[in-house]
């Protein structure tokens, strides 16, 4: 999946028909007929098994270049792993434990930019 920010600014995710890895990135196919903005990219890879007991995600972050029919992402960084191990006790305690991590970041970079991380009771009010 190609997520780039669409022309009227909000984010354009798009299936991608294929992938291949470069010496910077990855250069990804698009589908047909669909104008994408060269710029900021996420680009996030995701499998699981058939039967949807465990997966794994990830998502790389950088810049977009459209060049012809594909699209080259030079990768910056990786986002925070968000896969689910298999096994009913293992998938929810792996899940918790990335969470609490994740927190620290969020509380750290929200203070960064003056901001403060919303609670659950804020964002549902917000519905």
């Amino acid at each position: 999946m190609l997520t780039v920010v669409g022309a009227d600014g909000w984010p354009l995710p798009l299936r991608c028909r294929a992938a291949r890895r470069t010496t910077d990135g990855f250069a990804v196919t698009p589908p047909a007929g669909v104008a994408i903005p060269d710029g900021p990219a996420c680009l996030t890879f995701h499998r699981h098994d058939p039967r949807m007991e465990h997966q794994e995600n990830f998502s790389l972050v950088g810049a977009a270049t459209v060049r012809g029919g594909e699209v080259d992402v030079r990768v910056e960084r990786s986002l925070v792993d968000w896969s689910i191990p298999a096994g009913r006790v293992r998938g929810p305690i792996d899940f918790m434990r990335r969470g609490r991590r994740l927190r620290s970041r969020l509380e750290t970079e929200a203070a960064r930019r003056g901001l403060r991380v919303p609670t659950y009771d804020e964002v549902r009010a917000d519905r």
